[in-house]
């Protein structure tokens, strides 16, 4: 009797340690999942809002810039000025446009002058 209680015991014991590990691994499994798209909502939500911050940020600085040109009748010194009051290290550059009867012209660049090499780069083809 005693040869078969322990194994009988051993083997109930064995399974429910089984069970429990199965159910904790897929509770683990399931707060790992709820968790992680917790995160990416809340990090989607940050890139919209800093995406719309810096919408409006860039619409001020456009409409700035719109008025500077008008009182100014484009007059590339005064943009000069204003850019870089603006441009103060960011890297970025402000061009000032003139549209005329025979095309856009460019009458001013300030600041960082890299799309118009990475332009110039690729009509030459190198």
């Amino acid at each position: 009797m005693f040869r078969t209680a322990p194994r009988q015991l051993s083997a109930v014991v064995a399974m429910l340690l089984l069970a429990l590990t199965v159910a904790l691994s897929f509770l683990t499994w399931q707060v790992n999942d709820n968790s992680e798209e917790s995160l990416l909502r809340r990090q989607l939500a940050q890139v919209g809002s800093l995406l719309s911050n810096q919408a409006a940020v860039l619409q001020v600085q456009l409409s700035d810039m719109g008025l500077v040109a008008v009182a100014t009748d484009a007059d590339p010194d005064a943009f000069a000025r204003f850019a870089d009051t603006q441009l103060a290290d960011t890297g970025q550059s402000l061009s000032l446009w003139r549209i005329t009867d025979d095309g856009p012209e460019r009458v001013a660049v300030q600041g960082s002058n890299r799309c118009s090499r990475a332009t110039r780069r690729r009509r030459s083809g190198s």
